[in-house]
């Protein structure tokens, strides 16, 4: 079956993460402060929360720079071979946002499911595609958002995109137990 292709910028918010100075930081969970979630803590294996940092709540001008449940966080500043790569934001039990060098990519989800977008995003050949869209400067690239904006996504209805979801998320787990088994 064939599903319309849609530009990626019609279905999510695409959020710069926040800047910060080192001696704006604070300790992590004091009150009023914010985690800040940094490059390090992206991984393809999920949302690395071992090593955190915080800065005080102010520096988050915008409230729509906190994270949610089922957001992405994107490599968006990094060296070539990373930019793109994605973390998908579970329950985190914390207020957090994004640092700098990363983004937030948030599903509009009368549109589209966000489990469905993260699977795209990490998908081989979308990866390839999103480090095109990367401005290499000396050491390290940028993505260039409206570039990434005009990806294009097939949007099959809701309902679809979560059975793809489920059903990739079950492959990749079948493969992760099989390499540790």
């Amino acid at each position: 079956m064939s599903w319309p292709l849609v530009e990626l910028g019609s279905v999510i918010e695409f959020i710069r993460g926040i800047t910060y100075k080192p001696t704006e930081l604070v300790n992590p969970f004091s009150n009023d402060s914010v985690i800040v979630m940094r490059t390090k803590n992206v991984q393809i294996s999920g949302l690395d929360i071992d090593d955190l940092i915080a800065v005080p709540k102010e520096l988050v001008k915008r409230e729509e720079q906190m994270l949610r449940f089922g957001d992405l966080l994107l490599s968006s500043a990094n060296s070539w071979e990373l930019v793109g790569k994605s973390s998908y934001v579970g329950d985190l039990g914390f207020k957090s946002t994004a640092g700098g060098f990363i983004s937030i990519v948030r599903a509009v989800s009368e549109f589209i499911d966000s489990r469905y977008l993260y699977h795209w995003i990490m998908s081989p050949k979308n990866q390839h595609n999103i480090r095109y869209c990367g401005r290499k400067t000396t050491n390290i690239s940028n993505l260039d958002v409206n570039q990434f904006k005009k990806l294009e996504i097939p949007l099959p209805p809701l309902v679809e995109q979560k059975r793809i979801a489920r059903s990739e998320e079950r492959r990749v787990g079948k493969e992760c137990r099989s390499r540790w088994s």
